[in-house]
């Protein structure tokens, strides 16, 4: 059976709202890590991809050096 004009609105609006759930919900996770800022710590903003811990951590590391060197500026 063909989805009826009404039916196909229906679901695009779903579609929709689902898209705009994981906009906000990206923009507070966003908001929280800038507010975490606020307090003094250094935001190391690191990839999501999948990384063993040694390059985790000198990617930090390499990013407090950067850090580093333009406050020394």
């Amino acid at each position: 059976m063909a989805d009826t004009p009404s039916f196909s609105k229906h679901k695009e609006a779903r579609e929709l709202k689902k898209q705009l759930r994981k906009l906000l919900k990206k923009q507070r996770l966003k908001a929280f890590r800038e507010e975490l800022v606020g307090d003094g710590n250094i935001l190391v903003d690191l990839p999501s991809e999948t990384i063993t811990t040694q390059q985790r951590a000198q990617n930090m590391n390499d990013k407090i050096v950067d850090i580093l060197k333009c406050l020394r500026e």
